[in-house]
């Protein structure tokens, strides 16, 4: 309940995983797994050319994978060309260890020009950037649940679902459980 007594709005949370495959990929993939959570993580095309294995684990327990580029450099500062064989190659990659076509894509560090978005559509793709991040990008991170309490509130009310962005890290391997706790205590949801 909020202040006035009032039981909030059920928020729907759409969870993605950016960053890897890696060898903290799995761990997370499988502790969401155990709470029935299933996510989208965003895989860049050289980590998936080195864990193929990792890769189609992922989508073995039920997640769902998207592009983030080829080599996690910003999209932003490259040519068209550039770009768009970074999105064909990861999306290449993708597919022949999964035989599946991501449909979601994320920029690295969220740099992307609009005027690009002709390379989205003639590969299907679309942008999908996060409502929440939760922080866990660096290693000296600290989860500022103030700040997430804040962001999910500002976004229940405008939206049916919310977008939360975590890592691949080791540090997020420790926060995760904790996170899936702290959002269900505040009437949210994760998308199956």
């Amino acid at each position: 309940m909020d202040r006035t007594g009032v039981e909030p709005k059920i928020a729907q949370l759409y969870l993605t995983v950016d960053d890897g495959p890696n060898k903290h990929t799995l761990p997370i993939a499988e502790i969401l797994a155990r709470h029935g959570i299933t996510a989208l993580f965003f895989l860049t095309g050289l980590d998936v050319l080195k864990h193929p294995e990792i890769t189609r684990c992922i989508t073995d327990h039920g997640h769902r994978i998207g592009n983030h580029g080829y080599t996690h450099h910003a999209l932003d500062v490259m040519t068209i060309e550039e770009k768009r064989k970074e999105l064909v190659d990861t999306q290449n990659e993708i597919i022949a260890i999964t035989k599946i076509a991501p449909v979601k894509f994320r920029p690295p560090y969220f740099a992307w020009r609009q005027e690009d978005n002709n390379i989205l559509d003639e590969l299907r793709l679309a942008i999908l950037y996060e409502d929440v991040d939760m922080g866990d990008a660096t290693k000296d991170f600290k989860v500022d649940y103030e700040l997430a309490e804040h962001q999910l509130e500002k976004k229940r009310k405008r939206k049916d679902y919310i977008v939360i962005l975590m890592h691949s890290r080791e540090h997020s391997l420790d926060e995760t459980e904790r996170m899936i706790y702290w959002y269900e205590d505040r009437n949210c949801v994760f998308f199956p």
